[in-house]
């Protein structure tokens, strides 16, 4: 599979929904509710953005026709400065992946294997991260982006498997 461009990810609804809620939202408040990933990089994974990623698993089994999917792990990242993200594949439940660019103030692209695909604000890609290299462009500036990650039930992460740094997978069972 290419990559997908998708206009609109979400209803007009629920994306008055996400921008009143996002009002509310910083990296920045004294809260622990982001996890400082680097100087420019923050994350968020709560309530909010798990049940936008429940919301996108049929319309994901479409788009990427496998009709089995399983949302995984979904974050908000929260870019300011520099990004610079090496090329790579990804590994572990993210299998699938859609990328929604909610604000940025820069141009965003994905190049995934010798494809480039512009990601305009409120505009979304799909693509199959496990199989393919990808990675954004360098880019500077401010950007929100969420990452809906989405894996066949067979996936060990299904099974409490644990990802380990070396690429092998353990279980809390010891199987």
């Amino acid at each position: 599979m290419n990559v997908v461009k998708i206009t609109q990810l979400f209803s007009d609804g629920l994306k008055k929904e996400i921008d009143f809620w996002l009002d509310h939202e910083s990296p920045f408040y004294e809260d622990d509710t982001w996890i400082k990933e680097s100087d420019s990089l923050y994350t968020l994974s709560n309530t909010y953005v798990n049940t936008l990623h429940k919301v996108l698993t049929d319309i994901s089994r479409e788009i990427f026709q496998v009709h089995n999917l399983l949302p995984s792990i979904s974050t908000l990242k929260w870019i300011e400065g520099n990004h610079d993200e090496k090329n790579h594949i990804d590994s572990g439940p993210s299998e699938y992946t859609i990328i929604y660019n909610y604000f940025s103030e820069n141009k965003i692209f994905l190049t995934h294997e010798n494809e480039k695909l512009e990601i305009g604000e409120q505009e979304s890609v799909a693509y199959e991260g496990y199989s393919n290299f990808h990675t954004l462009n360098n880019f500077e500036g401010t950007a929100l982006l969420f990452y809906f990650s989405f894996a066949k039930p067979d996936n060990a992460y299904f099974h409490f498997g644990q990802y380990n740094d070396d690429g092998t997978i353990s279980f809390p069972s010891g199987k």
